[in-house]
Order: structure tokens, then sequence, then C-alpha cells
């Protein structure tokens, strides 16, 4: 049987209606490689655009859920002010299997599934899918970067990072840009890396190498800290690249393990309210397409 008849009749088996209807919000699940699997969409109000909606995953941390990452994201919200789609999945056990080690869930295979179910059931822009997460998360959408190139027109990682031996494993069909925003300060994801994962600044030079981009950033002092000249938020940007693409890195100076400009409070960081990480992907994003170079 098509996976696509078998996911229909599961939606009509829970009651959730057909997809494409007049709700926002709604909870999907599906079998996936033999387990079920579920994801949250968020659908903007306002009619598609003529090229269809953009769509954006939102990976949530470890231990966390999808619901989390929608409340300390608030992509709901924005992807109703900016008319794209928004998507919550949730990975095995409130985890994404970054590192392959040992088998484990097939994570590439079911966000890419959930990418094509998307096709089906919505006016998409098959040109702008991205995809953004959370520590944990932020890992899954570099691993993403290395091996679905050919659909994800960018990536966003907050305080996340790239295993030790991966990039001498990543092998992207395309380039792909790129923005890490991470907090000196951060303790559970080193900004400095260790000998689990990659720093910050080694993460950004691979991928400068990786499209091509000029050796000299160009930088921005985004936040200056309240009544100094002490920089908060420092943003390095590598263009021109390669094929239009880009490498970003936000540095926020003292800032912990936290999405910045969340109102969801942490354990492990005190708040960052100096920056909106949310819309500031947002904008990275809407520079790149798949197939139109802005």
């Amino acid at each position: 049987m098509p996976n696509n008849l078998i996911l229909m009749i599961i939606f009509c088996v829970l009651g959730m209606g057909w997809p494409g209807q007049s709700w926002t919000q709604e909870k999907f699940s599906f079998e996936y490689d033999h387990t079920e699997r579920e994801f949250i969409v968020y659908h903007p109000q306002k009619e598609a655009p003529t090229s269809g909606h953009p769509v954006v995953l939102v990976l949530h941390g470890l231990t966390q859920s999808m619901q989390r990452a929608m409340r300390m994201s608030n992509f709901n919200e924005l992807a109703e002010k900016e008319n794209f789609i928004a998507v919550f999945p949730a990975g095995l056990n409130a985890a994404w299997n970054v590192s392959g080690r040992q088998g484990g869930a097939d994570d590439v295979g079911f966000l890419n599934a959930v990418l094509d179910s998307l096709g089906k059931w919505y006016a998409v822009d098959e040109s702008r899918m991205y995809s953004c997460g959370f520590s944990n998360g932020g890992f899954m959408s570099y691993k993403l970067a290395c091996e679905l190139s050919h659909r994800i027109a960018a990536v966003a990682s907050v305080t996340g990072s790239m295993w030790k031996g991966q990039m001498s494993t990543c092998h992207p069909e395309h380039l792909i840009p790129v923005m890490q925003i991470h907090g000196t300060d951060d303790l559970i994801v080193d900004y400095r890396g260790n000998q689990n994962f990659s720093a910050a600044e080694e993460v950004v030079e691979y991928w400068r190498l990786k499209n091509g981009c000029t050796k000299i950033p160009e930088y921005e002092v985004m936040v200056f800290e309240e009544d100094s000249d002490r920089p908060l938020v420092v943003k390095k940007s590598y263009k021109p690249c390669m094929d239009r693409a880009e490498v970003v890195l936000l540095t926020l100076h003292g800032g912990g393990h936290i999405w910045p400009g969340s109102t969801v409070k942490s354990f492990f960081s005190k708040s960052f309210d100096e920056l909106d990480a949310s819309s500031v992907i947002w904008e990275f994003f809407t520079g790149f397409s798949k197939d139109i170079k802005k």
C-alpha cells in the first residue's frame, strides 16, 4: 500500500480531518520505519503566495518536546505574521539521532518524509524549505545540511554544533547557507567545543570552506551592553560565497544554553532578551531558495 495512502487512513482513524482545512494548528502522526512518529504543523490563515508557503522545521533540544520547541521559539506566531508553515517534529525518546552511532532512528528519513507529506497536503514552496533547531536540534539541522541539501535551502543552529568526525563524512550535494547562534557561557554545548563536538568557530570555518566563502568576514555589533560600549551580540558574516551562499556566526557574549528572546525559562541559563533569535533566523532564511537566488 502506498505510504501516502497509509498516512491518510491514519488521519481518518484519528478523526483529525483532511489536511488543508481552515484550522491553523494540528498534531499529526504516521508510521515511519515501523515506529509511530509525531509532528505539529502550524499553517497560517493567510492565503498562500503564488509559489506556495515556505516551510520551516523547528527541532527541539535533547529531553525536550515538540510542544516546548513551539513555546520556546514562538515560531508559530512568527509563521502567522510572515505567512510560512512552521513544523515542530518530535524525536524518538525526546532526542535526535545526530551521530548515527549504533544505528538508531533514521531521523533524516523521517524529516524528509514530513516534507514529502507537506508537499502533498498544502501549497508549499518546494524551493524554500528550511531547518533550525535548539541544541540537539541544532546538531540535527547540520545533519540535514549534510544529507538533505537537495531539499533544504538553509539551516540555523542555536547552541548546537557538529560531532567530531562528522565533518569528514559530511558530503552535501549542494552548497547550503548556515547560521550559528551561540553563547560564550554555554555550559551544556561549550562554545569552545570539547572532545565530542566542534567549537562554534570551527563549525563556521568548516561551512565557510564548503561554501567557498571569502576568508575575511564582515563584522557587525548588533547589540551593545546597556549603558556601555561593550559588544553583547557580534555578527560575523562570510560573503560572498559560491552560488550566493552565506555563513553567519552570532556570538552572544555572556549568553548561555538558551534560545535568545524566549520567554520560556531554562534550568541551565538565565534569559537572553537582547536578541530575538527566531526573527533573526527567519530574516536569514528569506535570502535563500534552492531555485531562485536573491
